[in-house]
């Protein structure tokens, strides 16, 4: 399973992002040359950003390589110059800064767009590497605290699986959040 890494409405090219996780994805990674032939099938799933009933705020939490199909969205709103709602804030964070694979779109939407903010993180690290970088991992209770008021935030989460069901467990019971406006990328 891959995640389209880009809006492909008007575009002839699909970006995806694979992680090289076994035989079948180093295959890819080794053996697919540019200009070659590829076979598509897809795509699949239901987890995308979008506008809800009631709902003026979007928080997208991304761990690591989670941060893929948030791409598409955020790559989507640049085209369009606009978000589909007031605010859209987005968390993500990995182990080290190289590993912050999009971190230059995450950073050139919030440049961009009106409504949409950046926190990024990283775990291992001397200090922090710019003013936009905290040292340290995704911290839901911080995250919270930050928000505020979340009575109108959906909340999409992606990431390493233990990242995802710790943080849908703990916003449904410890927060309260109404379980269909936490939405999570369960691809495994």
């Amino acid at each position: 399973v891959f995640s389209v890494a880009n809006a492909v409405a008007d575009r002839r090219t699909i970006d995806l992002t694979i992680s090289r996780q076994g035989s079948y994805t180093s295959r890819i990674i080794d053996e697919i040359q540019q200009g070659g032939t590829v076979w598509g099938k897809g795509p699949y799933g239901e987890f995308t950003v979008g506008a809800e009933d009631d709902c003026n705020r979007a928080v997208l939490l991304a761990g690591g390589t989670g941060i893929t199909p948030f791409c598409a969205f955020m790559d989507g709103a640049i085209q369009r110059g606009a978000l589909p709602m007031e605010e859209v804030v987005l968390y993500y964070g990995a182990r080290t800064a190289d590993l912050l694979i999009f971190r230059e779109l995450a950073e050139r939407c919030a440049a961009t767009l009106t409504g949409f903010r950046v926190r990024l993180f990283v775990e291992q690290a001397a200090a922090p590497q710019s003013t936009t970088l905290n040292v340290g991992r995704l911290e839901l209770a911080a995250i919270m605290n930050e928000l505020g008021d979340t009575s109108r935030t959906t909340f999409y989460v992606s990431g390493p699986r233990p990242m995802i069901e710790a943080f849908r467990q703990r916003l449904t019971s410890e927060y309260a959040v109404d379980a269909e406006r936490v939405h999570i990328d369960a691809w495994e």
